[in-house]
């Protein structure tokens, strides 16, 4: 949720996203992402996130991702993975995932997988979108739309470019040869 927000979003082992009235301390809403997988393994929901009108929310589990309409607690659309999603945010209209494939996803809000960026660590633990640009250790970079996406990864310094070119330095890097 926004920072600003008075509701906390958080996924559970017992497969459940529950968002709860910090000022209350009452459980507002319960989602149960994995009841839209085809799997028949129960899943635990690792990541969480919430565009910034609070409307949708996306899950990720250890058997894919959902979206939902948190005004009226539909899926939206769920999409079964290979592999667990262990980060994940919005940008827009749209949601950056990685997770324990070498890949960074971006889908749009319908489900569409827009576009797919291979990543050189095997797993990626955390997204992050950056407006100033800067480049921080240990971080993959990535630059869409003016801001650069950064995805964890421990000990590994890269940057990630068009077509998932990946050069290892620690300047900043220089997108006027090839802008993202």
């Amino acid at each position: 949720m926004p920072h600003d927000s008075p509701l906390l979003t958080g996924g559970s082992e017992d497969g459940t996203t529950r968002i709860w009235d910090c000022r209350s301390g009452i459980c507002t809403q319960v989602i149960r992402p994995e009841k839209n997988f085809k799997s028949k393994v129960s899943s635990w929901v690792g990541c969480v996130a919430t565009d910034t009108s609070e409307s949708w929310l996306a899950c990720g589990t250890r058997t894919g991702l959902s979206v939902w309409s948190l005004l009226s607690s539909e899926c939206i659309f769920s999409i079964n993975s290979h592999s667990p999603v262990q980060d994940l945010l919005f940008d827009d209209n749209q949601i950056l995932a990685v997770g324990s494939e070498p890949v960074l996803t971006r889908f749009g809000i319908n489900g569409a997988v827009l576009s797919q960026i291979k990543c050189a660590p095997q797993s990626a633990f955390s997204v992050s979108l950056h407006p100033s640009g800067v480049c921080y250790r240990d971080w993959w970079l990535w630059r869409t739309g003016g801001r650069l996406i950064t995805v964890r990864e421990p000990s590994v310094h890269v940057l990630l470019r068009r077509l998932g070119y990946m050069t290892k330095g620690k300047s900043r890097p220089d997108f006027s040869k090839n802008p993202l």
